[in-house]
């Protein structure tokens, strides 16, 4: 590789500034037409995927966060898992990006995750994860916003 071509490749940090919460989030019926219209389309997530969802409650952390760690020990749990409750999470985090990226591919890149993890993208389901061992990357070039424009990253 030359070093012009090195120059192409760029890596930014994103393990810090995260929203977090621990269990499943309700979310309010669909009471009118357009909100059942919308619920349909791509773009439109509700609940914690969905770019105007209310964070502001949440845990502040930085990643890398184990959230089963922090649970407690419970006999009735299965001893093959610790004796911790699994459950289900959310994470979240809002990003900007450089209109000069927008020619650019970009990619998120994950070391490991949790099983069954679903990530959203401005509303937008991007990728779906089943194993926690395994490290993955997920380009988001057809679905990024850029310039002034928040990017919301959802996992559950």
């Amino acid at each position: 590789m030359t070093e012009k071509n090195r120059s192409l490749h760029e890596r930014l940090l994103m393990d810090f500034s995260w929203r977090f919460h621990y269990g499943e989030v309700e979310i309010s019926p669909l009471l009118s037409h357009h909100e059942t219209y919308l619920s349909g389309k791509a773009g439109y997530a509700r609940g914690p995927a969905g770019t105007d969802f209310d964070d502001s409650e949440w845990q502040d952390l930085d990643l890398p966060h184990d959230m089963v760690v922090e649970q407690e020990f419970d006999p009735e749990e299965n001893g093959s898992q610790g004796y911790k409750p699994r459950g289900s999470a959310w994470y979240r985090r809002k990003f900007k990006l450089d209109q000069d990226d927008r020619a650019k591919v970009l990619s998120l890149e994950f070391d490991g995750i949790g099983c069954h993890c679903t990530i959203w993208l401005n509303g937008l389901l991007v990728y779906r994860n089943w194993c926690g061992y395994t490290g993955f990357r997920v380009d988001i070039s057809d679905v990024a916003k850029y310039g002034d424009q928040d990017n919301v990253l959802a996992l559950k």
